[in-house]
């Protein structure tokens, strides 16, 4: 089985950085599964997941097209595609119905 995570986002928040990590180094242990993690954001990282969007596209929407652009073209390869809730994605009405494989993860720290 084959897995690609991909999260796009503006800068490296912590939390989503600290996240990915885990999710890179256990998925190392996992047999029977190819995972594949992957993080675009702003800002260059030496994370060994972790790309910058290419300039043209650091602006929010453009920002979402290009994640858009980077989920149907992994998704070929993939029996699953976890993206993670990209805020004020309008490009996902476009686009979610070329992803058939696709699963969307929201997290969330809710108040206790």
């Amino acid at each position: 089985m084959k897995i690609v995570s991909l999260t796009v986002v503006r800068g490296l928040p912590t939390g989503i950085t600290r996240q990915l990590q885990y999710e890179y180094e256990s998925s190392m242990n996992i047999d029977g599964v190819q995972w594949k993690t992957i993080l675009y954001s702003t800002q260059t990282s030496d994370l060994p997941f972790a790309r910058k969007i290419p300039y043209g596209f650091k602006f929010l929407f453009v920002r979402n097209v290009y994640a858009w652009y980077v989920a149907i073209k992994e998704a070929k390869n993939a029996d699953f595609i976890l993206m993670r809730y990209m805020p004020f994605d309008i490009a996902g009405l476009i686009f979610s119905p070329f992803l058939k494989n696709r699963i969307s993860i929201h997290h969330a720290k809710e108040p206790v």
